[in-house]
């Protein structure tokens, strides 16, 4: 084991670097149209291209995430909007149909008709319910709408 203590990141060391000529001309060019040193201008860029490989990570990662959020997004827009209908056709049938069957407003052969008509809504409702819950589960395990 090293007598050395461990370096603290924010102190400055030296590092010798070897790199062509035409290059460090180019570099010593750059310093001083920035009126910085040779030094300054080389750590300057080293600490900007790892800040853009961390920058270009989390763009990347925020892309993957919408491309697999996406689907579910749509999906679930899909949902709302047949939820908006069956809560649409749900409070016609409680707070209109119903109260005037029950009233007797709606005379038979009318009344038995619409009756009809209401359970055969009451199963559609449940038949779209149970094949969105189908879909959300084959979304949550696949990562994608079916």
């Amino acid at each position: 084991m090293s007598d050395e203590t461990p370096r603290n990141p924010a102190d400055l060391t030296h590092l010798n670097l070897r790199i062509r000529e035409s290059l460090r001309r180019e570099l010593e060019e750059q310093a001083k149209a920035h009126r910085v040193s040779l030094n300054y201008e080389v750590t300057s860029r080293l600490q900007q291209t790892i800040e853009q490989v961390h920058i270009l990570t989390l763009h990347q990662l925020t892309e993957n995430t919408g491309r697999m959020l996406q689907p579910l997004l749509e999906r679930g827009h899909e949902l709302n909007l047949q939820g908006d209908l069956i809560n649409a056709v749900e409070t016609l049938i409680t707070r209109q149909l119903l109260p005037l069957l029950a009233a007797q407003v709606i005379a038979d052969p009318t009344a038995g008709a619409i009756r009809q008509q209401i359970d055969k809504i009451a199963l559609a409702i449940k038949m779209i319910d149970n094949e969105a819950a189908l879909k959300l589960r084959r979304a949550h395990t696949t990562g994608a709408a079916q």
